[in-house]
């Protein structure tokens, strides 16, 4: 039986005819699926294809964002580096100044010391008078500046060193502060003991330097140390972390027991001190003699080389003067056998009267066409004792090489006084020609 128009196909009657409705409407069911599937198809198809243009235009900008993502991370992670860097060589070179991160640390010892002060505590020292004051109770020769001049100090000058540490992150920072450093105790064995002191803070380099040299593991840590008979600084007390780990008589007995070895050491000190000034006045006294000799030795090489020198120049002068004489002689024997006679008769006769310097006169008459320097060559020669009349040995009348003679007076004519010039002759001068008077005046 069918329902609108629809027969089961089980219920079909064998031998029958097939149901041409039924076959109608199955036809037309299958149309019309086809046709919702073609529609589905073609939806499907356009949505595919609006994902795909979708998808180009999303792709490029999303690229372009990833790649900015990624280059801004790099740069992060570059200037980050960079700034670790410079942040770390920041951090050395505050960490080099010494002086600030000790001012720094007593400042905030001082500031934490009185914040945290009790009513009794304000009855007697806090860390601010005892260290870090103008008046303080530690001298502020005691105070180092960094631990390298503590190391420094200890070995040149044989004191003990009291080192503090101190850790700020610690609950119980202040506790060696307060009931250690600030103790009646503990000032009056470092004022007694004249020892340095150097306070350390772990958060900076130096003061981690000197807990990892001491191999310190709790903090606040309190020690001294002391220079050995070799030199080498060591750590002789210590305490560290708890309070009940310090023990101000054994720190007290440890010092008076190193005592001894400090004055040893000193004594030891002034000793090679003293032997070193010792030879230094040795040496000073040896070099002074030694320079004395020298000294002595020079003079007299610088006399005899003086004496000889002034021999040689006196045997020279001699030997100047020997050359000198014999010149001389040479000359006065050519000069006597080139004298002109004594005119006798004649128009220019010049009469005059010499008067010697010894006040012997001598009157001689001169050719008036001759020069003046023939009456100073007849003074001379006759001064001399040399006159033509005595028999000398006048064969040698060429005068000497290179000798120019010069006489050692003057010839003087009184009225008016004038003084001859040998180069002038003797008719033209008014004052002896024809006749006139001479004075024969040495020039020494």
């Amino acid at each position: 039986m069918s329902v609108l128009g629809y027969r089961d196909p089980q219920n079909n009657v064998p031998g029958g005819f097939p149901d041409l409705a039924a076959n109608q409407v199955n036809s037309q069911n299958t149309n019309s699926h086809d046709i919702v599937q073609s529609d589905h198809h073609d939806v499907n198809q356009y949505t595919m294809s609006f994902n795909k243009i979708l998808y180009i235009f999303l792709q490029i900008p999303l690229t372009l964002l990833s790649l900015f993502l990624t280059f801004t991370v790099f740069i992060i992670t570059v200037t980050n580096k960079f700034l670790k860097v410079t942040s770390f060589y920041g951090t050395v070179h505050k960490q080099t100044d010494h002086k600030s991160n000790i001012v720094e640390l007593l400042n905030t010892l001082s500031m934490e010391s009185n914040g945290s002060a009790t009513a009794e505590d304000l009855l007697r020292y806090n860390f601010g008078s005892v260290y870090n004051s103008t008046n303080s109770v530690i001298s502020g020769d005691s105070l180092q500046t960094s631990y390298s001049e503590l190391l420094d100090a200890c070995t040149k000058q044989y004191k003990f060193g009291f080192i503090y540490l101190h850790d700020k992150l610690k609950d119980n920072s202040m506790s060696y502060v307060n009931d250690i450093l600030c103790t009646d105790q503990f000032v009056n064995m470092v004022k007694k003991h004249h020892g340095l002191m150097w306070f350390g803070d772990i958060t900076k380099s130096e003061g981690l330097q000197a807990a990892n040299n001491w191999k310190v593991r709790h903090f606040p840590f309190v020690g001294v140390i002391m220079v050995k008979r070799s030199n080498k600084i060591e750590l002789i007390a210590r305490a560290e972390g708890s309070l009940a780990n310090y023990n101000p008589n054994k720190f007290e007995r440890i010092l008076k027991k190193n005592q001894e070895t400090l004055i040893q050491l000193i004594q030891q000190r002034q000793n090679i001190e003293m032997q070193r000034l010792i030879r230094e006045q040795q040496d000073s006294r040896f070099r002074e003699s030694l320079r004395r000799d020298q000294e002595r030795n020079r003079e007299l090489e610088e006399s005899r080389q003086r004496e000889h020198e002034e021999a040689e120049a006196h045997e020279r002068h001699l030997e100047e003067e020997r050359r000198q004489e014999k010149l001389l002689q040479k000359w006065l024997i050519c000069r006597l056998h080139r004298l002109h006679p004594e005119p006798t008769t004649g128009d220019n006769i010049s009469k005059v009267a010499i008067k010697l310097a010894n006040g012997e006169r001598m009157v001689r008459k001169f050719d008036g066409n001759l020069p003046i320097e023939e009456i100073y060559a007849f003074v001379e020669l006759s001064q001399r004792g040399m006159t033509p009349t005595q028999n000398n040995d006048i064969s040698d009348t060429v005068p000497p090489y290179n000798y120019t003679h010069h006489y050692k007076f003057k010839l003087i004519s009184p009225v008016p006084r004038v003084e001859l010039q040998p180069e002038d002759v003797i008719k033209e001068n008014t004052a002896i020609f024809p006749s006139g008077n001479i004075l024969v005046e040495d020039l020494d």
